[in-house]
């Protein structure tokens, strides 16, 4: 089967990955596709030099506002790759995915929801509502606690599947040695929380930035990733006086070693769907540390985990982590009970087989349809 991932734009960030890694995982069987709406291919390659390692890479160099030239150039790609089913996230590449089908017959229309919060605003429900309505898109929501959310704003939801990552790839290894593999300067007896997240407002990263204070010198906040806080980030931990225990990393390829390296995983984002990092943190044998909101609590093991609602202070639940890391014999715990919970989620191949069926499902049907 050919098949075409389409997403906004290709750059480094958790859905991104995952369509990466899903479709990686497909291209055993299958011939896949990856279209962004935005850049050109040469530039999203520069910006994002992990895509050099995948065949079929177009970027349709979408143009600000909206782009009435696009759903043509996007069919006539469709059509020339002969592609039997275009898998689309989020609302852009839900609509302009579903006028370059409409043309492009037969083509069976597979859109992923990430998460629902962005729907609160009446003009992307409408836009979301009216696409599916007349697409005839499958509509697939990757939680739960998402397909109930889009449900009770009027978007149908056909199937739910769960986001899993590779947990081959993700998966506990010596700490030491993850730590030198990233060049951290560390003090003797170093605890390390952090987040793998892009560097923008609804991350609230602020908060594991201002926790720092009230935490022992031993204590080392690391970023993984990039974004427009970053330098408003680094002033702060300036301001504050924990710059040289703040490590801010940049995008990283090897994301896998950044948790690895870690002792807590922290979310405290104000609005999630259902994050990648937390499979891959908890695969990786992570405790978490990680705001209620969106489906993070359906994703995370009780035994090793804690939700903080609005209220709650970081900073104290991090005072507490950092007193139970001492505890060697519950850590431990905590890391088994993480990654056991990761591995039983069935991982990568599990989601891999659910859209595989989807896919193979709903192209059957359109073709007995005729």
């Amino acid at each position: 089967m050919i098949i075409a991932q389409l997403v906004q734009r290709f750059n480094p960030g958790g859905l991104e990955t995952m369509v990466l890694a899903l479709g990686q995982h497909l291209s055993q069987q299958h011939q896949l596709h990856y279209f962004s709406l935005e850049g050109s291919t040469e530039q999203l390659k520069d910006e994002w030099p992990l895509l050099r390692q995948f065949k079929h890479v177009h970027g349709l160099g979408k143009t600000s506002g909206l782009d009435w030239q696009l759903p043509q150039r996007l069919r006539q790609q469709l059509r020339q790759q002969q592609v039997q089913c275009l898998h689309s996230h989020h609302i852009g590449p839900l609509l302009y995915g579903a006028l370059a089908c409409a043309g492009a017959s037969p083509i069976v229309q597979l859109h992923t929801h990430h998460d629902a919060w962005h729907l609160r605003q009446p003009k992307a429900r409408w836009l979301t509502r009216l696409a599916l309505a007349t697409s005839g898109a499958t509509s697939v929501a990757n939680a739960d606690n998402v397909a109930q959310q889009l449900q009770a704003l009027g978007c149908g939801v056909d199937a739910v599947v769960l986001n899993r990552v590779d947990t081959n790839r993700f998966c506990p290894a010596d700490k030491a040695q993850a730590r030198q593999q990233l060049q951290l300067q560390l003090p003797q007896q170093a605890w390390l929380f952090g987040a793998v997240a892009r560097l923008v407002p609804v991350k609230q990263l602020q908060l594991l930035v201002q926790a720092l204070v009230s935490l022992p010198p031993s204590a080392q906040l690391v970023l993984a990733g990039d974004g427009p806080c970053r330098q408003s980030l680094q002033q702060l931990a300036q301001q504050l006086k924990v710059a040289s225990r703040c490590h801010f990393l940049g995008h990283h390829d090897q994301p896998e070693l950044v948790y690895q390296a870690l002792d807590q995983y922290c979310l405290c984002s104000a609005d999630e769907g259902a994050p990648m990092a937390l499979w891959e943190a908890q695969s990786c044998g992570l405790p978490v540390l990680c705001a209620d909101v969106g489906s993070c609590a359906q994703l995370l093991c009780p035994s090793s985990s804690r939700l903080l609602t609005a209220a709650e202070s970081w900073s104290a639940a991090l005072q507490q982590a950092h007193q139970t890391a001492t505890q060697h014999r519950l850590a431990a715990a905590q890391q088994q009970a993480a990654r056991a919970f990761a591995l039983a989620s069935g991982g990568l191949e599990a989601m891999a087989s659910e859209y595989q069926h989807q896919y193979q499902h709903h192209y059957q049907q359109l073709l007995a349809e005729g």
